[in-house]
């Protein structure tokens, strides 16, 4: 490891700059709206996961986690009948395997002569475009979440209202009214969810925006208490990327899935080789998240170019499932009519 540095690039204390020039964007109004990342998903998921994969996220090393857990699948009961013949079927031992799978990096690049005509500061064009890349990977990592629900969901025991095609229960448009709660806290029960939350796209979205000014009304108290019986989160933007058209809403039983992720270099401390930096930041719009850094320059054709790279490593998990397979602590729903 050298610290060695080429005419033109971005020195440590340069770096440092840049980082102070990503608060200062996200801190301004006016202009970080186009930096802030709409990502409900992740957060949802982060804000309710019990998973604690600190061997993933921690350790310098890909490890891959075996977990293991005991699983009584079988049944005991029997008539009384002779009290010499004690004991049952032995449990057996499950396991399963946890690995970081998700890898995406998104970069940039400038000219060193840009600005020698630009009254454009480089530090800033850096920090705008570093922004901009982790706004994408924030994005991208909720919409990951949106893909592996589609593949967590498992069977309703519980179909009521709706119509259980495959693994998802359609129900029609007339139902999704602060009166569904009541289906909603009957399936969780039926389905053995012990803190389930529903993670919407734009389903019961302004239901739920009404029902909070008509509690202003003695009238119309009872919509905002019935949509609150149950913990609820939105993301209309990454659902509509991943779902299209069709209105999905999730039901999940809390610590059901869990999302890990981890950086290879230090906080905001780069690390010098002979051509390179190397650090880590953590997500303005996604607390607990980070990415990797990566910067170097090229000097050719009579101009020095600067690259960056941001790196995202991690993994998105379903909790073991246990004896009944069938119950996986996700359940899928769509606003419509079965096709």
């Amino acid at each position: 490891m050298a610290t060695s540095a080429n005419a033109g690039d971005f020195t440590c204390a340069e770096l440092q700059v840049i980082n102070v020039n990503l608060d200062e964007i996200w801190a301004d109004n006016r202009v970080n709206k186009d930096y802030v990342s709409f990502a409900e998903s992740l957060k949802a998921i982060m804000a309710e996961q019990s998973a604690t994969l600190d061997l993933l996220e921690n350790s310098e090393k890909d490890n891959e986690i075996k977990v293991y857990w005991a699983a009584d699948c079988s049944t005991s009961l029997t008539d009384c009948v002779d009290d010499c013949v004690i004991g049952g079927p032995e449990p057996e031992a499950q396991c399963k395997n946890y690995i970081l799978d998700i890898c995406k990096t998104a970069g940039f690049s400038i000219k060193e002569k840009t600005f020698r005509t630009s009254n454009l500061s480089r530090d800033m064009v850096v920090a705008k475009a570093m922004m901009k890349r982790m706004k994408e990977l924030d994005e991208f990592l909720a919409q990951s979440i949106i893909t592996k629900l589609n593949t967590f969901d498992g069977v309703n025991a519980f179909p009521g209202i709706g119509v259980v095609v495959g693994n998802t229960t359609y129900i029609a448009p007339s139902f999704w009214s602060p009166d569904i709660m009541a289906y909603f806290a009957q399936v969780s029960m039926m389905n053995k969810f012990s803190s389930p939350y529903l993670l919407h796209g734009n389903n019961l979205w302004i239901q739920n925006f009404l029902a909070q000014a008509n509690n202003l009304n003695q009238d119309q108290k009872d919509q905002m208490a019935k949509l609150g019986t149950m913990r609820q989160y939105w993301d209309p933007f990454n659902m509509a990327v991943v779902n299209g058209v069709e209105k999905i809403s999730y039901l999940i039983d809390r610590g059901a899935v869990a999302f890990a992720n981890k950086a290879y270099y230090p906080l905001n401390a780069p690390i010098e080789y002979k051509t390179q930096s190397r650090y880590s930041i953590e997500s303005k719009s996604i607390p607990g998240v980070f990415y990797d850094v990566v910067y170097t320059n090229v000097c050719a054709n009579n101009d020095i170019t600067h690259s960056w790279s941001l790196y995202v490593k991690a993994g998105i998990f379903l909790n073991p499932v246990g004896c009944d397979t069938n119950n996986t602590g996700v359940l899928s729903f769509v606003c419509g009519v079965q096709p």
